[in-house]
């Protein structure tokens, strides 16, 4: 091996994406969770519409190591979400077709899967994409955001909403006309 050069690893990941509430939850409840984290994300999947992104090691024991959850916004819901007539107000004016939420998230501590946030985010939008979803608003109810995970919101775009007393995270980002640099 030449000196100063890295040998190339794989790791086994894998993604999967469930549409149906019951076998998401039915994953948490096999997976080895601390009952809290599961309360906390079965919550969020108590709405029909939630739909949930999943990223497993695949020597994790078949444990997640990120979690995302995610549901389609009405314009019509949105004060009802936020509780705030101006951030309604905002996001209507500055959006046109579908708006997804997402609205809770856990990453494992340790996980041996490198730039898990950036994965787990990258394949959930790439999925919200493949559905016409046109924006996006990532805002949980509960829990703080690490400082790692609002730098990958920024590196994809999302720019933070401020205008607002609440002490509610809200990161938005208009997907309709996606940048890309090659070179």
């Amino acid at each position: 091996v030449p000196q100063y050069k890295q040998l190339l690893t794989t790791k086994a990941v894998e993604i999967v994406h469930y549409d149906n509430c019951d076998m998401a939850k039915e994953m948490l409840d096999n997976s080895n969770f601390d009952p809290e984290e599961i309360a906390y994300l079965t919550a969020y999947l108590q709405d029909p519409e939630a739909k949930m992104t999943v990223v497993f090691d695949k020597y994790g024991a078949g444990n997640p190591d990120g979690i995302l959850i995610y549901r389609h916004l009405a314009t019509t819901a949105l004060f009802a979400e936020f509780s705030d007539i101006k951030i309604a107000s905002y996001i209507r004016e500055n959006t046109s077709g579908k708006i997804v939420l997402f609205s809770a998230y856990y990453t494992r501590k340790h996980s041996k899967v490198d730039e898990l946030e950036q994965l787990l985010l990258t394949e959930a939008l790439a999925k919200c994409l493949s559905e016409d979803y046109t924006y996006a608003i990532f805002s949980p109810k509960l829990g703080e955001i690490s400082r790692s995970f609002i730098d990958v919101l920024k590196r994809q775009g999302f720019v933070r909403y401020r205008d607002t007393l609440d002490m509610r995270y809200i990161f938005l980002v208009d997907m309709k006309n996606p940048i890309t640099f090659s070179h």
